[in-house]
């Protein structure tokens, strides 16, 4: 029998509260390793300060990454390389093209977390020399990579077939939703995320100042509960103090483990982004809602979210992906619906945490990306 086919996926160091990102790429070695020997690769940072950061945004200048330190590890001539993407620059592009030089028969397959990414890296001024970097190196990756494994729908990327899949998550790693509202007949909502500014949580904010300034009768108590930290962060409480909210908007700070679960047991509506139209994008594929799905929570969002192939679902609502306030009363509506055929919390939780399984689970998301390394070499 054939021995089991091996490579490696190769990441970047990051921001340890990037927790989101940290837990997948950690969930997806774990998950190509049911198939394949597969060791991850992180790639480290170069110490910065000022003259380093100046010349890496220099013509010829290049992030600083230590890509060498990858050829001291594979010492074997692996089946694949799975990449994660920067956006390319000078040194990025050579250390693909030196994949391909010193392993030829091996598979190169970058992931392209977000596509486009245009709007991420014109968000700061700071980044702007990267943007051009990108623009003039990444076309010449197709003369290296097999495949770009996208979430989007993209057939070819810079020239390069894709793989389309969609983010994921391993279900069973994330504890249900407890079967009790404890808000007396309110509704509680929860954003958790490292605030930025495509969360667009402003948006909710005003809203919840016009839902309290309107006087509707039989008004239930609206709860928006955030849970992260993030550059937003004091333009969010600046909001919340200005508008006297402080008692209907609850702010954590970063929050894990057992104190993370207990807050997501009280509980009722997730709430996705709601700022895309900042940076040019209608489609998500955030893991956050994948854990808001495991959690057994229905999503309130504004954008497309990729979970939801046709965009409707019984417990998804999609708010219009522009700047307008959000009406909170219409959330108010859709979860009421949610309930008006007699369901129960616990049947709701288990019935969304059912469908999360089968549409989001990571065994379900990397699915195309396995079968790929499976049939390469062998036709």
């Amino acid at each position: 029998m054939k021995d089991k086919k091996s490579g490696y996926y190769i990441y970047y160091e990051t921001n340890q509260k990037l927790v989101g990102v940290n837990k997948k790429v950690e969930n997806q070695i774990k998950m190509l390793n049911r198939y394949f020997d597969c060791q991850g690769v992180i790639i480290s940072k170069e110490k910065a300060n000022i003259a380093r950061s100046m010349s890496w945004r220099m013509p010829l200048g290049s992030f600083g990454r230590n890509y060498e330190q990858v050829f001291d590890i594979v010492k074997c001539k692996p089946d694949f390389f799975y990449i994660r993407f920067v956006p390319v620059d000078r040194r990025f592009l050579n250390f693909i093209k030196s994949l391909r030089e010193r392993f030829p028969a091996s598979k190169i397959l970058l992931e392209i977390p977000t596509y486009p990414y245009k709007g991420e890296l014109l968000a700061s001024l700071s980044m702007l020399p990267f943007y051009f970097k990108d623009l003039y190196y990444r076309d010449r990756l197709k003369n290296y990579v097999d495949r770009i494994v996208t979430l989007t729908e993209d057939k070819y990327i810079f020239g390069i077939p894709t793989i389309r899949i969609m983010n994921g998550i391993v279900v069973e790693d994330i504890k249900m939703i407890g079967d009790q509202n404890v808000s007396g007949g309110g509704i509680n909502l929860i954003a958790v995320a490292c605030f930025q500014v495509h969360h667009g949580y402003e948006r909710l904010i005003m809203g919840m100042k016009q839902y309290y300034e309107e006087n509707i009768e039989n008004r239930r108590q609206v709860y928006l509960h955030m849970v992260g930290d993030g550059s937003e962060l004091e333009k969010y409480k600046k909001l919340v103090y200005q508008h006297k909210l402080e008692e209907y908007v609850i702010f954590y700070g970063q929050q894990g483990g057992e104190k993370l679960d207990e807050i997501y047991d009280r509980m009722d509506v997730a709430l996705g982004s709601f700022g895309f139209y900042k940076i040019g994008l209608e489609k998500s594929s955030v893991l956050k809602v994948r854990e808001y799905l495991s959690r057994g929570l229905p999503i309130v969002s504004a954008c497309q979210e990729d979970a939801f192939d046709d965009g409707v679902h019984e417990f998804y609502l999609r708010i219009e992906n522009n700047d307008s306030v959000v009406d909170i009363e219409q959330i108010v509506h859709f979860y009421t619906r949610l309930f008006s055929n007699g369901v129960s919390r616990l049947e709701m939780a288990e019935n969304i945490r059912r469908f999360a399984r089968e549409k989001v689970d990571m065994s379900v998301t990397m699915k195309p990306v396995i079968e790929y390394i499976l049939e390469a070499g062998n036709d």
